[in-house]
């Protein structure tokens, strides 16, 4: 077993807590994105939240869920990128965390919401397989 940092064993309870909350809705895919978006909000605080799928056949990403700020824009279910676009795309192609502190410094930034000014993109994979 390996142990965590002090620093990261304070995260812990919220991980647990994450994994509980989806584990008990993982028979609906909209419960399981719609739960997932508030976890990042009540849990880490993240005002802006939206889980992107990939859909390979078509090389691109879209809006699985979204909550909180900006999330009711009628636009926002519309939205579709290519994989090999923007910061999504950079964690998409590299299957790793991008966390950008000033995305106006960041070339790879695509502006869709002009209050956002730091992200961070986390790529869910499954089976060696990039789900968003």
């Amino acid at each position: 077993m390996t142990m965590l940092p002090p620093a990261r064993s304070a995260e812990l309870p919220l991980l647990m807590r994450a994994a509980e909350i989806l584990l008990s809705a993982a028979t609906d895919e909209r419960q399981v994105l719609a739960r997932a978006t508030d976890v990042l909000g009540d849990q880490f605080g993240y005002d802006m939240r939206y889980i992107l799928l990939y859909d390979a056949e078509r090389d691109e990403l879209h809006v699985g869920a979204a909550s909180g700020e900006h999330s009711d824009n009628d636009a926002l279910p519309l939205y579709r990128a290519k994989a090999d676009h923007g910061l999504t795309g950079a964690c998409v192609r590299t299957r790793g965390v991008v966390n950008v502190g000033d995305v106006t410094r960041d070339p790879r930034y695509i502006a869709v919401v002009p209050a956002c000014r730091s992200e961070i993109c986390v790529p869910i994979v499954a089976r060696d397989v990039v789900l968003g």
